[in-house]
């Protein structure tokens, strides 16, 4: 029997007979000592586990109640601070585990998974509320600064510079674009029966300051505009006259980090299941092999 094998055996049978009874599920060393690191993992195993089940079951739990009581719960500080807690663990897993460091294709993708959380946690809605001023206007507190997401109505021949957001009170938030959104025109296409094939928003930006023209561009349903930090879909428009269309307008906070934490997961996994073991195929085994 191999050595290592052999003091393998010996420590587990040894483990067991004299573990100290009422503490389970930490590790001991050779001489019956608990290995505070292994236990120190082992605890971060289960609270990462205990926060994702969590998160699942809220999750799961948001998409019966519907879409708005979901938005709720995504949006809420629970859910927030969840997210935080485990991208903390996740930090201090990487200075726990040393295999992670030691092998570039786990790496990637634990840090491919933690950014990801990290995006999602930088671009949500509690964070954005958390980045918000409190400005007085006309003698009531509004809040100042990026806006998660919102709506706006342009009307044709008109313009918007600002974002706007209400609740059930009335006016909560005001952000200046920065720019000024032009709707040149507003172009409705019918299929022959009548009904509404696609409707299309031709857009001219003007910068503010310098009066740089941007465009025209065209936002139609499922081909958005990115310009400013923000993405605008087409959403609605007047269904009697088409005088003015209604854009959809969502914050591009923490996208970019997202998709870096895809590329990293991907090239993660792409390295440890793929170029890790043919890095790792001895030289001449193919070919043994197709000689054999």
């Amino acid at each position: 029997m191999p050595s290592k094998r052999r003091e393998y055996l010996s420590r587990r049978c040894f483990q067991r007979r004299f573990r100290p009874p009422g503490v389970r599920g930490f590790v001991f060393d050779y001489n019956g000592r608990i290995n505070y690191t292994a236990a120190v993992r082992k605890v971060l195993n289960i609270i990462i586990l205990l926060i994702l089940s969590l998160m699942i079951v809220a999750s799961i739990w948001g998409a019966f109640l519907g879409s708005g009581p979901a938005g709720a719960i995504v949006a809420g500080w629970a859910f927030f601070i969840s997210g935080l807690l485990l991208f903390i663990l996740f930090i201090v897993s990487f200075i726990q585990y040393r295999s992670l460091r030691e092998r570039p294709g786990l790496m990637m993708v634990h840090a491919g998974c933690a950014a990801i959380l990290a995006g999602g946690l930088w671009g949500g809605a509690f964070a954005h509320a958390l980045n918000m001023e409190s400005i007085a206007v006309n003698g009531r507190e509004l809040l100042y600064g990026k806006i998660y997401k919102t709506a706006v109505q342009i009307p044709r021949g008109g313009y918007i510079d600002s974002l706007h957001s209400y609740d059930e009170q009335g006016l909560t938030a005001i952000v200046p674009l920065g720019f000024k959104m032009y709707l040149k025109d507003f172009v409705i296409e019918y299929y022959p029966d009548g009904q509404v094939r696609d409707y299309i928003s031709h857009i001219m930006i003007i910068a503010d300051g310098s009066g740089r023209h941007f465009g025209p561009y065209q936002i139609e349903v499922n081909k958005p505009l990115y310009f400013g930090g923000y993405h605008f879909y087409q959403h609605s428009f007047d269904q009697e006259r088409g005088g003015f269309t209604v854009l959809t307008v969502v914050s591009d906070n923490g996208l970019w980090l997202v998709y870096a934490g895809y590329f990293l997961l991907l090239s993660g996994v792409i390295w440890q299941f793929w170029l890790n073991p043919l890095l790792k195929r001895p030289a001449g085994a193919e070919g043994a092999s197709s000689v054999e």
